[in-house]
């Protein structure tokens, strides 16, 4: 990259790179620890340069860093041993460290917390952590707990089948009587047998 040696190159202030190509592995983040006169960059962004944590070691050591206030490390595999890397790191000036999906773990969330250049921090992104694909699918195979069976609606009981006993007059014990009885007289227009009383059977 003679580019990066350019009278052009060395006057920026942001520099902005992405390469995710499996055969890349950081090639970026090499040829800026090699430069002898860098720029005096407040703004680095490799996100998505497939930057380990070895690779990283010589980044953070580098000239080109010295000035950085923003730094962008997203999608790269630094995992807690990069994140250990970049807390031990002299930053005076930074201001801003993204490390989105970089898998820093709990040991290197705590490494960053103690470093020097975190009381100066106003930023700080550390979204997206999930295991790498080979921690997930073993994640994936672990037994998942067991949801409560569902209940359905309460069924209502089903209708009886007995038919109503018929409300007639109570007769006295005696002779049978075959005659239709008087509906009128047992039942006057406008009162109905009440439970209980001698003119009805238990209706």
């Amino acid at each position: 990259m003679p580019w990066l040696r350019s009278r052009a190159f060395r006057r920026l202030a942001a520099l902005t790179w992405r390469n995710d190509d499996r055969h890349n592995h950081g090639a970026m983040a090499s040829e800026l620890t090699r430069l002898a006169d860098p720029p005096r960059l407040r703004t680095l962004n490799l996100s998505g340069n497939r930057i380990d944590a070895e690779q990283l070691v010589r980044l953070v050591a580098a000239p080109v860093l010295s000035a950085v206030e923003e730094l962008d490390l997203s999608d790269n595999n630094l995992g807690p041993e990069g994140a250990m890397v970049l807390a031990a790191a002299r930053l005076p000036h930074l201001r801003s460290l993204r490390l989105s999906q970089t898998w820093p773990r709990d040991d290197g969330i705590r490494a960053l917390l103690g470093a020097d250049f975190f009381p100066g921090l106003r930023r700080l992104e550390l979204a997206g952590q999930q295991p790498p694909a080979r921690d997930r699918g073993a994640a994936r195979r672990q037994p998942r707990d067991r949801r409560p069976p569902r209940v359905g609606p309460v069924q209502q009981p089903l209708a009886t089948t007995e038919r109503p006993r018929p409300c007639w007059p109570a007769r006295t014990l005696g002779k049978p009587d075959h005659s239709e009885p008087d509906r009128e007289s047992a039942h006057p227009r406008g009162r109905r047998p009440t439970a209980g009383s001698d003119s009805a059977t238990g209706c």
